[in-house]
């Protein structure tokens, strides 16, 4: 594969990725290109392939729908940015779970407390389910 080849394989990726973190965030093309600071045509244009007219973003593009949440890592190298530090030990998050981080990091403070008690109402739920099967299990077997 020649560099020009490659080339275009990068940039058609990144314009894929665009799109994809636009949808994961649930943002228009409309939102994306004001959070961009950007004109709607010229944000639909970065979302195009390059054969059918489209254009990569330039860096101020990327730095301002930065701010948003958007995963500028993930467009422009197909890696996802999120990594968590617990105890000394870095935890790689899978895109679900960056997903819940970052919906719960974009959310006003009263909804951060609602996820966070179904969180703790879900945990609670699981570990009384586990506590009732050791008991079940501790009752089937004879003495």
């Amino acid at each position: 594969m020649n560099k020009r080849s490659t080339l275009s394989t990068h940039r058609t990726s990144i314009q894929t990725r665009l799109r994809e973190e636009r949808l994961r965030l649930g943002f228009t093309q409309s939102e994306m290109a004001s959070a961009g600071r950007v004109v709607p045509r010229t944000y639909s244009n970065y979302e195009l392939e390059l054969s059918d007219g489209g254009r990569d973003p330039g860096a101020a593009f990327i730095a301002a729908i930065a701010e948003c949440g958007v995963d500028v890592l993930y467009i422009l190298t197909s890696k996802r940015s999120v990594e968590m530090l617990l105890s000394e030990d870095a935890v790689v998050l899978k895109p679900d779970e960056a997903a819940l981080v970052d919906n719960y990091r974009h959310s006003p403070e009263s909804a951060k407390r609602n996820l966070q008690a179904v969180g703790v109402a879900f945990a609670q739920q699981r570990v009384a389910k586990r506590l009732l099967g050791n008991r079940e299990h501790a009752a089937a077997v004879p003495a």
